[in-house]
């Protein structure tokens, strides 16, 4: 387990920005945690971590970087739609 971003893998801590850094660090001690003993549980909890990072993070093409990945936009609702909607 990691108990704190500093304690991370240099790879992360020279590619990922530090909301990135806590999200991989919560993600892989939960994992770590939740897998017990067995022989591959770094290797899970590793995965894990990366798959959370790229849930919320996505690698800028152009510079490389990691950057939070946009909100879904909510779709528009006129006053008209929200009138017919009550109705």
């Amino acid at each position: 387990m990691y108990e704190s971003i500093h304690d991370l893998p240099i790879v992360c801590q020279l590619n990922l920005p530090e909301a990135a850094l806590k999200v991989y660090r919560e993600a892989f001690n939960r994992a770590w945690s939740r897998n017990g003993e067995h022989g591959s549980r770094f290797r899970a909890a590793q995965d894990h971590a990366w798959t959370e990072v790229r849930a919320k993070f996505v690698r800028d093409m152009a510079t490389g970087r990691w950057v939070p990945k946009a909100a879904p936009l909510e779709p528009r609702v006129t006053p008209a739609e929200k009138k017919r909607a009550a109705q």
